[in-house]
């Protein structure tokens, strides 16, 4: 029992000088609560989109998680709410069947980087899941370097 300690102890130390080459190796993660955004709640797909197609929703939470790369992926759960949006002929209603949509670059926006530093940066895909239970899930990833998006 006692070489399994020092063997232990050995490792430690050999771990602490190596804090560069074990930091670099670990994503980093972050975790933001309790944040508004809008989700399209019909397919953006329909030729009218996004009249009657958008509603806020309350996030409970994203796990955003940077891989030792620089690229980053975001997973939320939100809820819809009952707030409407600023565009009232935009407003959508909860759908009756799940709506399952996505995309790639330049299409979705952060809410993590909206949230923690009030700037706009692009995924380069995204997923949303919504359910007629009000829920609504999203993925999206990020590159190392952020997207120049040709500006609207």
């Amino acid at each position: 029992m006692k070489s399994f300690f020092v063997r232990l102890g050995i490792a430690a130390a050999l771990l602490a000088c190596l804090p560069g080459a074990v930091a670099a190796a670990d994503p980093s993660y972050q975790l933001i609560r309790h944040f508004p955004t809008v989700l399209a709640v019909r397919l953006p797909a329909n030729p009218n989109f996004p009249v009657r197609s958008l509603m806020r929703a309350n996030c409970r939470w994203l796990y955003r998680v940077v891989k030792p790369n620089g690229s980053a992926i975001e997973t939320q759960k939100c809820r819809l709410s009952n707030e409407p949006v600023l565009i009232p002929e935009y407003q959508g209603r909860p759908p009756r069947h799940r709506v399952s949509y996505g995309g790639g670059k330049c299409i979705w926006t952060s809410d993590y980087w909206a949230t923690t530093e009030g700037t706009d940066v692009m995924a380069s895909s995204f997923r949303v899941l919504v359910t007629p239970r009000r829920e609504a899930f999203v993925t999206s990833t990020y590159p190392a370097t952020p997207l120049e998006c040709p500006q609207e």
